[in-house]
């Protein structure tokens, strides 16, 4: 496990004096979890990932991994430390004067780890992301998606506990993007390795994250897991995650009911209409993947004069299907919306 604990990082300059770029960061990633970290431009997400691998020195708080405070090691300990954590960047940062193996083999090689060893776990590495038959290709000869393979392949070569990805996928088309976020997902489940990714790209945390954090002017905003933050209907990072028209916030009668799995597909809609002889309007909605969890999304109008009471009662007998009333939740703040947007 990964624990952010009252995280501070402040910089210094003679020009604009203190800056803080973290304050008072507290946050928990459990072990094999996709870990999101998104926020707008500026708002200390890099900062944050650079604290953990101790690139920052933060100026306060705690960071634990695995039960070690990376912040109190002494300079070999710390260097141990750092082989358990690996790097992947949003612009590659191969060295373009080696091939694809060699890239792949570095760290291994600055480990003093033997040849025949190297060779082996090269070849391991090669296959896991896809690469076969280009182990001898320089950078230059690749597309940009099969260099961030290199990437996330260089960065396993010392079978790290921890993955981090700093906008791995920013830097790529649509298509390959989307490559990148499958062969991290089949590194997290074959490997094991917990990976904390940082992005503004709400997409992707919605497409392979288990779980999420927003982090907005240096502070923790709201965090948890993505079907949890989904299905609270009063959390802004899920709204953000998976959105309801705007337009319907504030409208009495209507109710986000927010399904997971098996139960987005059952007929629960026309039983509660049955029930209480409802004429109920769905006014906005659909069924969508999130990670690995089947969500549906539905604002649904009951009518202004409906018992709320009644309704409530339904569903409090239907563990999986979630009902809240649009007119008591409250909008992300805008600007954080607009700039993820």
């Amino acid at each position: 496990m990964i624990e952010f604990d009252h995280l501070a990082k402040t910089y210094t300059s003679q020009k604009h004096g203190d800056v803080q770029a973290l304050t008072d960061v507290t946050l928990s990633v459990p072990d094999g979890a996709i870990q999101g970290i998104v926020g707008p431009s500026g708002a200390g997400k890099s900062t944050l990932l650079r604290c953990l691998n101790l690139l920052e020195q933060p100026t306060g708080g705690r960071i634990v991994l695995n039960g070690d405070d990376l912040t109190t090691l002494s300079s070999a300990d710390l260097r141990a430390a750092r082989r358990r954590i690996g790097t992947v960047f949003q612009h590659f940062e191969l060295l373009h004067s080696r091939t694809v193996a060699d890239n792949i083999g570095l760290p291994l090689e600055l480990a003093g780890t033997e040849r025949k060893e190297r060779e082996a776990r090269i070849a391991e590495l090669v296959e896991l992301v896809g690469l076969q038959g280009r182990e001898h290709s320089f950078p230059s000869q690749l597309s940009g998606g099969q260099q961030q393979r290199v990437g996330i392949a260089r960065a396993l070569a010392a079978r790290p506990d921890v993955l981090l990805c700093d906008e791995p996928t920013s830097a790529l088309d649509p298509a390959t993007t989307s490559q990148i976020l499958d062969l991290l997902v089949h590194v997290n489940r074959s490997v094991g390795v917990t990976i904390v990714l940082i992005t503004h790209e709400l997409g992707v945390v919605r497409r392979i994250c288990t779980h999420a954090a927003l982090l907005d002017r240096g502070r923790i905003v709201e965090s948890g897991s993505v079907v949890d933050l989904v299905t609270d209907a009063g959390s802004a990072l899920g709204q953000l995650i998976a959105p309801i028209p705007a337009a319907l916030a504030g409208r009495p009668g209507v109710a986000l009911i927010t399904a997971l799995d098996e139960a987005a597909d059952q007929p629960w809609l026309s039983e509660l209409a049955r029930t209480f002889g409802l004429d109920i309007s769905v006014v906005a909605g659909g069924v969508e993947q999130i990670g690995e969890r089947h969500v549906g999304k539905l604002a649904v109008d009951f009518g202004a004069d409906v018992d709320r009471a009644r309704i409530e009662a339904y569903f409090a007998d239907h563990p999986q299907v979630h009902l809240a009333w649009l007119d008591r939740l409250h909008a992300p703040a805008t600007d954080i919306e607009e700039e993820l947007a």
